[in-house]
């Protein structure tokens, strides 16, 4: 790219006369930086840009001010670097005609587990994705759950429907299900009955454009996570009891799951959100402490917003300390 397209795409100002004229590629880190590239400042000091210069370094990009030292490298400063960077991504996505999709959390994490070919993910560190963007085949397909960076990249995004309507096959647990999709039969899919309408509306879109995939062992997805306990609230082994503590930290797929489990088994379910979290959700209880939680008693499941980790370090405390009596 010509210095002064580069210069003007994330609109930056010289902040010296430039003598070089094109940039061969882009860095985030000094040692990376060859012959024609950019390096584009993120917390960087003036060791590190005079290591990316003496690697051969022809731009810097700064949003700070700083020393020009060689006259012979294009210092380029711009007012917010992370713009500078969705600009620069969204020239990439266009002149490589990159799609885009939206889809939920609990598609993200059966995307990463079922060995998607052609797939790329939408990172949340804007140096990661700049290079999955800028190092993307023409017509490559991202996936990402954050609706802000997608309309940053493309506001013409498309959604993968999480909504498809099916019906499962009895499977004894609200955990795993039987499920038969386009055809196929699914047998103890680790994937909640809740979340079926996610799993069914990505297995059709990936059906549909032709995308290879293998479905393989899919679980721990990191979302609607059961702890099961005994009547101490004492964590126990996966199904050995009839009660369990199911965890979320994902405040739409909680409403989710909220209304689910209620619709499902009524007052049997307990529905706990920590005052501190600030949100509303239908039929909730709010709580001042996750130790609260063994406040209740009369439950098939409680399911409580927080992490699986945050709650399990708590009960596993709680039982180490029955045990000492």
């Amino acid at each position: 790219m010509r210095v002064e397209n580069l210069a003007s795409l994330i609109k930056g100002v010289f902040e010296n006369h430039v003598s070089i004229t094109h940039i061969g590629g882009y860095s985030f880190e000094a040692k990376n930086v060859k012959r024609t590239h950019a390096y584009i400042c993120l917390m960087a000091d003036e060791s590190e840009i005079e290591l990316a210069i003496k690697n051969g370094a022809y731009a810097i990009i700064t949003s700070e001010k700083i020393i020009i030292n060689d006259s012979e490298v294009a210092y380029i400063r711009v007012e917010n670097i992370n713009t500078a960077l969705i600009r620069l991504m969204r020239y990439f996505a266009s002149q490589k005609a990159l799609k885009f999709y939206c889809v939920n959390a609990v598609q993200m994490q059966i995307l990463s587990k079922i060995h998607a070919k052609n797939v790329n993910f939408i990172s949340k560190d804007l140096a990661t994705l700049f290079k999955s963007i800028e190092n993307a085949a023409f017509g490559a397909m991202f996936f990402g759950a954050d609706i802000r960076i997608l309309q940053q990249l493309n506001p013409l995004y498309e959604h993968v429907f999480a909504d498809v309507k099916i019906y499962s096959l009895n499977s004894g647990s609200i955990f795993f299900t039987n499920v038969i999709i386009d055809d196929m039969y699914y047998q103890g899919l680790g994937v909640a009955g809740v979340f079926l309408p996610s799993f069914a509306g990505l297995v059709k879109f990936l059906n549909s454009n032709k995308i290879e995939y293998k479905i393989g062992e899919i679980k721990n997805l990191g979302h609607f996570e059961p702890i099961f306990i005994d009547k101490n609230f004492a964590p126990v082994s996966f199904g050995s009891s009839f009660r369990a503590v199911i965890c979320e930290s994902d405040e739409e797929l909680f409403k989710i799951e909220a209304n689910y489990l209620y619709n499902k088994f009524g007052d049997e379910v307990k529905i706990l959100v920590p005052k501190m979290s600030w949100f509303e959700c239908e039929n909730a209880i709010k709580i001042d402490d996750l130790r609260d939680v063994k406040e209740y008693k009369n439950f098939r499941y409680v399911l409580i917003f927080c992490k699986k980790q945050e709650l399990l370090e708590i009960l596993s405390e709680e039982k180490q300390t029955l045990s000492l009596f």
